[in-house]
């Protein structure tokens, strides 16, 4: 196992399994679209799950949006109304959830050179959390009657385009090795912030 920073992104990736390579990835895409998106994230970490799998755990706070998510999943299961004057929030909330969300699997597409029509296929996204996220955000613009299709559309577009840019898939992969080499697999909020850029969550003019 190679941790010598000295050595090559790819270098320090074949010192790993292509399992923990693939979720070190999946998670620093999460981190990445979370920072973008606004969002502050406390902690990543790698850790073997009850089937014995390499999985991840990032913790994020939502801020001002935290009450707007918890409001969308109590309106999906029928608990509180859905009120026009919370309109703009929950959108927000949604979008901001959905980018989250999807940036995980779309950075693992991004590391196994597979196009975005893909994402449907990944064993990652078809059996985790990430998936559930987005579905639910697409239902509760289709709940409140808003297009979800276009949503998702619109996100993966905007996520895809953020993580394909060459300043922010280098950070990414910078993330993903410190995540694989860290102690315990874990990092925290100062090591994320001392790899992740400002100029790195900037979209480019196309």
């Amino acid at each position: 196992m190679i941790t010598d920073p000295k050595h090559s992104v790819a270098e320090i990736f074949n010192g790993f399994s292509q399992e923990k390579v693939l979720v070190a990835h999946h998670e620093a895409g999460h981190v990445l679209g979370a920072l973008f998106m606004g969002v502050k994230v406390l902690s990543c970490q790698l850790k073997i799950n009850e089937e014995l799998k390499w999985g991840g755990v990032t913790k994020y706070d939502f801020g001002l949006l935290t009450p707007g998510v918890a409001i969308i999943a109590d309106i999906l299961d029928g608990l509180v109304q859905y009120k026009p004057s919370e309109e703009e929030t929950l959108l927000n909330a949604a979008k901001m959830r959905y980018c989250v969300a999807v940036a995980g699997p779309m950075a693992e597409l991004k590391y196994l050179k597979l196009p975005l029509l893909q994402l449907d296929t990944l064993p990652s996204f078809l059996s985790g959390s990430d998936k559930l996220w987005c579905e639910a955000m697409i239902d509760f613009h289709e709940n409140i009657g808003f297009d979800g299709i276009l949503l998702a559309i619109k996100s993966d577009k905007l996520i895809d385009r953020l993580i394909n840019q060459s300043g922010s898939w280098m950070a990414l992969e910078k993330l993903a090795c410190k995540i694989l080499t860290a102690d315990n697999h874990l990092v925290t909020r100062e090591d994320i912030l001392q790899i992740v850029k400002p100029d790195h969550l900037v979209l480019e003019i196309q």
